[in-house]
């Protein structure tokens, strides 16, 4: 009877670390802060809508902003970004036990808060440069080569900025409005250039608050193997969301 009442336990384990192991995903995935980046960045594209509002005649503006607004729907962006997160890492808990920590969930509150409509707003002509020693300089250089922040955000901003005139040449061909709004537009090739000259001092901003003690746990965290396993992901959670 104990053997039968043993092994009953040990099939049930075995049964439930899949979903265990599921549900650290579903958990990751929020405790890394992507479904409220996900809702910044709608709330962005709501911005970049209504920049192009006076250029397209209203009908036109009207399917322009559902088809593009249809192509980014946030449940949608979440599911595939949450897809994307449990095929392409292996193991979720490193990386779970990490920003569920203090440091952590610092970590992506400076994010998240980074990236609000009315930081976004404010910041639109750059962010405020802020003077550090020397010492601090290295690390935000160490963090910058260990997470791959210029590629996520020159991949972030494409997507906003090309999105109503990709948009409108795909609803309306041969009209030429798609043309005249990307001649407004910056290319990508601009953007990145944009985020080379500035990335510095994005991280130096956003990342404000935290001391040098925990900028170097960051560093060691985003270097370690279970770190750059999940930033790996990253890029592929931003690539799924974006439907790119």
């Amino acid at each position: 009877m104990n053997i039968l009442k043993n092994t009953a336990i040990v099939f049930f384990c075995l049964c439930s670390i899949p979903l265990a192991q599921a549900d650290n995903y579903d958990e990751l995935y929020k405790a890394s802060g992507w479904p409220v980046q996900v809702e910044h960045f709608d709330s962005a594209l709501q911005m970049m809508q209504n920049q192009y509002k006076d250029m397209l005649p209203p009908v036109f503006y009207q399917s322009v902003v559902g088809f593009s607004s249809q192509r980014f729907e946030p449940t949608a962006m979440n599911q595939r970004g949450l897809s994307a997160l449990k095929q392409s890492l292996v193991n979720p808990n490193p990386a779970l036990v990490f920003f569920d920590s203090a440091l952590g969930k610092k970590i992506v509150k400076a994010e998240t808060e980074a990236t609000t409509a009315e930081n976004l707003q404010k910041n639109q002509q750059g962010v405020p440069v802020i003077k550090i020693s020397n010492e601090r300089k290295v690390l935000f250089k160490e963090l910058a080569a260990a997470i791959p922040y210029r590629q996520a955000t020159v991949d972030v901003s494409t997507s906003l900025t090309s999105t109503m005139g990709d948009t409108v040449d795909s609803l309306f061909p041969g009209m030429g409005l798609g043309s005249s709004i990307k001649q407004i537009t910056p290319t990508k090739a601009q953007i990145q250039q944009q985020v080379d000259a500035h990335l510095n001092d994005i991280l130096v901003y956003v990342y404000r608050d935290l001391t040098d003690q925990e900028l170097q746990q960051f560093i060691v965290f985003a270097k370690s193997t279970e770190g750059k396993e999940y930033y790996q992901s990253a890029q592929k959670i931003i690539m799924a969301s974006l439907n790119k």
